[in-house]
């Protein structure tokens, strides 16, 4: 009969309530003013409250502007980027799920992993368009939207153009 260890310290209470959420209600009160994210070349930074705000915009925005939905299957493309975790949150926070891909993927595998995700959109750094591309050929990607610049593409706005130009709205 396995062996059952208990904790010498009293049992944690926790919350049943999603990551976004929970962490977008600064549990530990952060200033809202404090640099979290920092693009180690350029010096461009996020504070929380960017981060916040941000996020709220772009879960907006993509859903109002791209059609994400709750239980979308939303592919994210790109290499470590300050943008990164804000669209991850996004995505999250319009309930829909982040299937993240490896920026080192080939089109064959990329279209492998995104046939696998049943993924609707791709989110996709622009280094890495051409490759996104090639990959949504024979998926079930309905919508390629770039993650960085601030000018729509092909009449499709960008994630950074959302994320800057939307109100910020509500999780779902």
């Amino acid at each position: 009969m396995p062996t059952i260890y208990r904790s010498p310290y009293p049992d944690l209470d926790i919350k049943s309530v999603d990551l976004v959420s929970y962490l977008f209600s600064n549990p530990l009160n952060t200033p809202l003013d404090r640099p979290i994210y920092i693009n180690a070349i350029s010096g461009e930074q996020y504070t929380l409250g960017d981060v916040m705000q941000r996020t709220r915009s772009l879960s907006n925005g993509l859903r109002q502007t791209i059609g994400i939905k709750p239980n979308d299957v939303v592919a994210l493309f790109s290499p470590n980027t300050i943008d990164y975790p804000v669209v991850c949150h996004a995505i999250v926070g319009s309930r829909a799920i982040v299937a993240p891909t490896s920026a080192a993927l080939t089109a064959l595998e990329l279209n492998a992993q995104l046939k696998t995700s049943g993924a609707r959109f791709i989110i996709v750094h622009s280094s890495l368009l051409e490759t996104a591309t090639k990959a949504a050929k024979g998926t079930s990607i309905e919508k390629i939207v770039l993650i960085d610049g601030q000018t729509p593409v092909n009449g499709q706005p960008t994630c950074n153009h959302l994320a800057s130009t939307f109100a910020p709205g509500e999780f779902l």
